[in-house]
């Protein structure tokens, strides 16, 4: 159910090819944590009355402490962060995922401590690569034009995802996992073949169709997570021995190695120079960031809300060169993992991933474990974390943690190596063993399912209004603004939180001349969501209700935002005219003109003439203007 989430795809909500995701996602852990809660839970209460707090976690297991100081941290971040509330999408994924990761560790624990690999366990790992190879298939299927893109033509092969780097990414995570899968099969039953087989197909399948992507980051991260099964299985690490046998040889190889890696990185650099400027623009901008919440954070899930804010100040103070200004963009993450999670969570926030991150990779095998599945265990073992280091690459370039079928995939290898972890006492933290009465044990998987079916309950709610949404949002896109507002009201009781339904609904009341209800409602979007836009549309608002200052303040705002767009200087062009100051728009106008378009279309091409238009004749009024004041003077 879980590892399907990608491919589960539906038109009828707004921004159906995102959301889906996570309405699939929230149901089907909620359906199994129902299951688990039934089945697993209540035929051994009256067998045995001990309970474990909390509950899953081995007593000296590092991955298991980590990760539930780091729920437990973002949670109270999130309780401290101001204008977020506690249905935040970002904090249930988390939370879900959480109960996933004990939910997957314990099953594949069990399964490992039997005599021989046991069929629920076979169908687990089939269900991973299968995923895998389906979103490889239809990556094919598009690059040979058999089926369009999944979500839009605008890439040629994207799978199921939005883009090519989001795509390029979930295959990052399978690629390791199948080539360790294969190499480490012993192929001496009919579940070994099977699975053996399964993941040379889903391996070769996705290595097949990557290239394709031109995602620079996936190559780089593949390539290190193949060679670390390879450094795992020993087999090239015997082979490097024999040809480093000496301190020259060592030297030599040395420097091969660094020469290989200075040519890798030019050479990728030259492929797409804009895009990896871009990341260097936005890495600057989040060490801002960073610099001013360095302990805490700006509040959980909050860097797409303030980026832009921080942009606009770093232009404002003139600090940016004219490049930074034209590839500057809408920035909503920060390319980066580690930055991002330091950005929103702090140092504190960050260690405790780092936490996560060592004490999955220099774990040690299992030493309680049957040997007839020693070969399996380290199977598996080698790749999760050949799995995860790929991923942990690609976290350096891109944002798989906010991509959700790549995140269930980094934190199933995370419950993989915590099930084959050896007991440390190292980073432990401390578990209780208590006997609890039948009744409260049964109390609390009553809780349990029924915070699960009221998940659901909540969930199914919030789909019916994204269905509102969507309606809405069409029917303004066909100018039936009247109409639209009826479904943004139906739709505003569930969403009155969501920054991005209030901006769309603030901005059909403006097309439709509401202009102080559409201000009110854009105001309040901006406590958790930000677009350029927003201050247009706001501009426009102030404008209309003759509150020149605020409209001015808002354009100037949009334009530091993104400086290589031309939309909020023509407006504010535009208002100054209005506002007859003339040497303000004669200003604005020369930036116009004398603008960089990264993006040519009609409309820029429209506005760069009206401007030199404008231009022009703002120089014959300023030229009587001083006429009249010199014939004057005289």
């Amino acid at each position: 159910m879980i590892f399907s989430t990608a491919i589960i795809k539906t038109d009828e909500i707004y921004k159906g090819f995102e959301n889906t995701w996570y309405f699939y996602f929230v149901v089907a852990a909620s359906i199994i944590l129902i299951i688990v809660s039934v089945n697993f839970i209540l035929p051994h209460l009256r067998k045995q009355n001990k309970i474990t707090f909390p509950e899953g976690m081995d007593s000296h297991n590092p991955i298991d402490t980590f990760i539930v100081l780091f729920l437990f941290y973002s949670f109270l971040r999130l309780l401290f962060t101001p204008s977020e509330t506690l249905d935040n999408k970002q904090f249930t994924i988390l939370l879900f995922l959480t109960i996933l990761y004990f939910i997957w560790k314990e099953f594949i624990k069990r399964n490992l401590t039997q005599e021989r690999m046991l069929v629920p366990l076979v169908i687990l790992i089939s269900a991973f690569l299968l995923s895998g190879l389906i979103e490889a298939v239809l990556g094919i299927l598009q690059l040979y034009d058999v089926m369009p893109g999944y979500v839009n033509s605008y890439f040629k092969v994207n799978g199921t995802f939005v883009n090519p780097d989001h795509y390029s990414g979930y295959l990052v995570s399978v690629i390791p996992f199948a080539l360790g899968i294969y190499k480490f099969s012993e192929k001496k039953n009919a579940a070994d073949k099977y699975l053996g087989y399964l993941a040379l197909i889903t391996f070769l399948t996705c290595i097949f169709i990557l290239p394709s992507l031109k995602i620079r980051s996936s190559w780089i991260a593949v390539v290190i997570g193949v060679t670390a099964v390879y450094l795992f299985k020993n087999e090239i690490r015997e082979k490097i021995s024999k040809l480093t046998n000496s301190p020259v040889k060592k030297m030599s190889a040395v420097l091969l190695v660094v020469m290989l890696f200075v040519s890798a990185i030019i050479f990728l650099y030259k492929i797409k120079p804009a895009s990896a400027d871009g990341r260097l623009l936005i890495w600057k901008i989040s060490s801002r960031i960073i610099k001013n919440n360095f302990i805490w954070g700006i509040g959980f899930n909050r860097y797409a809300v303030e980026y832009g804010n921080y942009q606009a100040d770093y232009f404002d103070n003139e600090e940016g060169s004219e490049y930074e200004r034209f590839i500057a963009g809408n920035v909503r993450q920060a390319h980066n993992e580690y930055l991002q999670i330091w950005a929103e969570l702090g140092i504190v926030g960050l260690l405790l991933w780092i936490g996560i991150i060592i004490s999955a990779l220099w774990g040690y095998r299992r030493n309680d474990l049957p040997p007839p599945n020693n070969n399996l265990i380290t199977g598996l073992k080698v790749s999760a974390k050949a799995s995860l280091i790929s991923l942990l690459v690609v976290s350096v370039f891109s944002f798989p943690l906010h991509i959700l079928p790549t995140y269930i995939n980094l934190v199933f290898m995370l419950s993989i190596l915590s099930a084959t972890l050896e007991s440390s006492n190292a980073f432990s933290l401390k578990v209780f063993h208590f006997n609890v009465p039948y009744y409260l044990r049964t109390a609390f998987v009553i809780a349990a399912i029924a915070f699960a079916s009221f998940t659901v309950a909540e969930n199914y709610k919030l789909y019916n209004a994204y269905k509102l949404w969507k309606d809405a949002y069409e029917l303004a896109a066909y100018g039936e603004y009247k109409g639209s507002i009826k479904k943004f009201e139906q739709a505003y009781p569930a969403l009155k939180s969501e920054g991005e339904f209030l901006f769309n609904y603030g901005g059909v009341l403006m097309l439709n001349g509401k202009f102080e209800k559409a201000a009110a409602l854009l105001e309040d979007s901006k406590k958790n969501y930000l677009d350029p836009k927003q201050y247009i549309n706001l501009g426009i608002c102030f404008e209309n209700m003759n509150e020149f200052s605020k409209a001015e303040q808002s354009y100037k705002h949009a334009a530091k935002m993104e400086p290589n767009t031309l939309y909020p200087r023509y407006l504010l062009t535009k208002l100054y005219m209005k506002e007859k100051k003339y040497k303000l728009a004669k200003n604005e106008c020369e930036k116009i003109i004398s603008a960089k378009i990264k993006i040519k279309t009609t409309a820029t091409q429209q506005m760069k003439e009206e401007i030199k238009s404008l231009s022009e004749s703002i120089a014959l009024r300023l030229a009587s203007l001083t006429d009249s004041a010199l014939s004057g003077a005289k």
